[in-house]
């Protein structure tokens, strides 16, 4: 069952009322909605599987009135073309609300059509601590008096969760599920995507071949920096 765009108000009122008052954002002017669902922003995310773990996916929503992170749907396979295909399935029954999925761009870009599915990475992916950063989040969104993430009916990620010990060896290898709730999580923290930039600036979307040379290129430096004894 699709999603229904709902409007509230008048974003150009909104902006002006903001702008008005001196502030730089102002909350969204509409809402997804499907029966008793009723979220401001919708997004997916996807981890690949490995020689050991199955991949995991999960899509969420921000609830429009609590700003709440609730869990949609799940999906779990060892196949990484089962995880692409559910992806495509999700947005198409979703209708016009998935507007990006996250995930590690060098390996999803080389298994997905761009035109079909847009890819972005996590906020702080690239980041060494990563992994620590999104199983901290995640524990924050649990902890109990603070709760902000909702499992609902994903029973497979409530398991994974409930299975999850925090050791010093735990990384996103062996924890595809974990890093991939996590990444949601801290992405739509750092974003707070309910809000809307007064003065929005045009985003370029970024291709499969400019992506690549970016990281070739920060490889390179990573082994320069290794070889003269500064990285």
């Amino acid at each position: 069952m699709k999603f229904i765009k709902k409007l509230y108000g008048s974003e150009f009122v909104n902006k002006f009322v903001a702008e008005i008052e001196g502030v730089k954002t102002h909350h969204r002017a509409h809402s997804f909605i499907r029966g008793d669902e009723n979220y401001t922003y919708i997004v997916g995310s996807i981890t690949l599987p490995n020689l050991e773990y199955p991949g995991f996916l999960v899509t969420a929503g921000t609830d429009y009135e609590t700003n709440d992170i609730i869990c949609i749907d799940e999906f779990e396979s060892d196949k990484e073309y089962e995880l692409i295909e559910k992806a495509k399935e999700l947005q198409k029954e979703y209708g016009d609300t998935i507007q990006t999925w996250l995930g590690d761009p060098v390996n999803l870009m080389t298994l997905v059509n761009e035109e079909e599915l847009y890819v972005s990475a996590p906020y702080d992916y690239d980041q060494r601590d990563a992994f620590q950063l999104y199983t901290a989040r995640l524990k924050t969104a649990l902890r109990e008096g603070h709760k902000t993430l909702y499992l609902r009916d994903c029973t497979l990620l409530r398991n994974h969760i409930l299975a999850f010990v925090k050791e010093r060896t735990a990384k996103k290898f062996n924890n595809p599920a974990i890093y991939t709730i996590g990444s949601l999580i801290h992405t739509i923290v750092m974003m707070q995507p309910w809000e809307q930039a007064n003065t929005p600036f045009e985003l370029i979307p970024t291709t499969s071949e400019e992506f690549m040379a970016y990281e070739q290129n920060k490889e390179m430096q990573r082994l320069d920096g290794q070889l003269w004894g500064t990285g």
